[in-house]
């Protein structure tokens, strides 16, 4: 990217050695390199840009100098600089985040990620995933193509009740 703003092949690593995206160890004094590569970084001017590692596994970006640029973005979020702003970082892609029975989902809220039981177990009171007691068809609903008696007579127990709760209710 940064030859791309140069506009000659290697002048970049000729100049600076490059990669430095973030223009903290520039030893460029060329006004054009100044003013526009260190203007494409939304952080440099408060002097809070890094480069993560770990956000830096696309090969081909390297390979191509587009660095993932990191600003400070809040908990749960990562700066993503192929789109120019903050981003959820995925936390449940990081190990050991859930106990074993529980599957990791990653959320808006503090801290980013939320561990819930596995489908067909429900969190009982000791914070331990019990099974439900019912079967994937059970859990799923019934999936036909065409009417079912089964599913008829599902829905109308299912409606039974709900109007059953709504007569309940107060108004």
């Amino acid at each position: 990217m940064i030859d791309e703003l140069l506009g000659k092949s290697y002048e970049c690593a000729y100049e600076s050695f490059c990669p430095d995206p973030c223009c903290h160890g520039v030893q460029s004094t060329s006004p054009l390199f100044l003013s526009r590569a260190c203007s494409l970084n939304k952080c440099l001017n408060k002097n809070r840009c890094k480069i993560e590692p770990e956000f830096n596994d696309d090969f081909q970006a390297i390979r191509n100098n587009r660095w993932n640029i990191t600003c400070p973005c809040g908990k749960g979020l990562m700066y993503r600089s192929d789109v120019e702003t903050c981003v959820h970082a995925d936390l449940c892609s990081e190990s050991d985040k859930c106990p074993p029975s529980f599957d990791c989902v990653n959320t808006v809220t503090d801290p980013g990620y939320k561990c819930v039981c596995q489908l067909g177990f429900i969190r009982n009171d000791f914070d331990k995933c019990i099974p439900t007691g019912f079967s994937s068809a059970q859990w799923h609903g019934f999936a036909f193509t065409e009417p079912h008696p089964q599913l008829c007579i599902r829905n109308s127990i299912f409606i039974s009740i709900l109007m059953s709760f709504m007569l309940i209710l107060p108004q």
